[in-house]
């Protein structure tokens, strides 16, 4: 495609799109056995994928997960392909018989290798069968996966124990580039590392840290990595991150946090992000806060935001932080709501501050 678009004067994904349109190449497509997610492309700069959504969008024979039989039993899904975590921020709600008894999901944060696929599969049931944490799995799973390591490559030989140890990074980071020192956390995150490059307040190891942050959401090692994260986000990064590609604003969501009043106007730009993802994760953001002015004027905008799910939160949390000045622009809500569950929100949220100010009044 690159050869044929020279020729042309197109990009590789043009002079494609122009062959298909002329019938001029076809794509065999294979999807039995496939369970689809969605049809978005979460990966627009990459080739590839334009070529795999294009078939499944034109095969009539997908199999769409959130049309799927689902029994109750627990389950614990692996999506082993690169950046897989991108697709998982509604992945729940598609299905919600798949959640009944109870639903873990493990995906991947970068690209991952076809040559690496078996030792992944085997890694994770002598993982699972050894009654590993969630937190030593991802260790272990991490590390049977090496950058760029060949079509012939097999995995690195690592016990159960050195795959857990918090330890092991340390002699890597004391190499004095930090840029090495960004790779070795990442190939083999710890706390202690974590905490060492967030006291250097450089934010090329935000993204890092971030992945790391999402990897490890529970245990002790949890709170080592948001403190991280918290380090270095301030708000000059956030601004920088958020203003900047696609990549970039989804990292910089990750670590927004509504508790934090220096976190809300972020907040306020990702909930009209362009992106989906990012929007969702914004919106998130938001179900745990702490009161502050700046969160009542976000609120007191969100109220008008495109999605009822957003809406449905600036309701709550007016009807909490609000006071009688905002019962106009909540009525003026709820009389164009057409979202059922917000409009009992916003219903509720009208009472409580009515009823708060004849409280004080009597």
């Amino acid at each position: 495609m690159v050869e044929r678009g020279r020729t042309s004067k197109r990009s590789p994904l043009a002079e494609y799109r122009a062959l298909v349109a002329r019938g001029r190449l076809q794509i065999r497509r294979v999807n039995s056995g496939n369970l689809v997610i969605n049809l978005r492309n979460y990966h627009t700069a990459e080739f590839g994928a334009h070529v795999m959504v294009d078939q499944l969008k034109t095969d009539p024979n997908i199999r769409r997960m959130s049309k799927q039989a689902f029994d109750k039993r627990y389950r614990l899904w692996l999506f082993n392909g690169c950046r897989t975590n991108d697709y998982f921020y509604n992945l729940r709600k598609l299905n919600p018989k798949a959640n009944a008894g109870g639903l873990d999901l493990i995906g991947t944060r970068r690209v991952t290798y076809w040559s690496m696929i078996g030792d992944t599969m085997l890694k994770l049931l002598d993982e699972l069968l050894q009654r590993r944490t969630f937190s030593q799995i991802l260790q272990s799973l991490h590390a049977v996966n090496p950058d760029n390591p060949g079509d012939d490559a097999r995995a690195r030989a690592t016990s159960p124990t050195s795959a857990a140890a918090p330890d092991t990074t340390e002699p890597t980071m004391s190499t004095p580039d930090f840029a090495s020192r960004v790779q070795a956390f990442a190939d083999n995150p710890s706390p202690a590392a974590a905490k060492a490059l967030a006291a250097e307040h450089d934010d090329r190891a935000f993204a890092a840290l971030v992945d790391a942050m999402n990897d490890f959401m529970e245990g002790l090692d949890a709170v080592a990595y948001r403190e991280a994260v918290r380090t270095v986000a301030t708000p000059a990064v956030l601004a920088k991150w958020m203003s900047g590609d696609l990549d970039a604003r989804r990292t910089a969501a990750h670590a927004l946090s509504a508790r934090f009043p220096d976190h809300v106007p972020f907040i306020a730009q990702g909930l009209r992000d362009p992106d989906d993802q990012v929007r969702a994760i914004c919106r998130r953001s938001l179900r745990s806060w702490s009161s502050s002015p700046g969160l009542h004027d976000l609120f007191l905008e969100a109220v008008r935001h495109d999605d009822p799910r957003v809406r449905l939160l600036a309701a709550e949390g007016l009807g909490k932080l609000g006071g009688p000045a905002d019962l106009p622009a909540l009525q003026a809500a709820l009389d164009a709501e057409q979202d059922d569950r917000t409009r009992d929100r916003l219903a509720w949220a009208v009472e409580r501050i009515e009823d708060q100010a004849a409280d004080e009044q009597g």
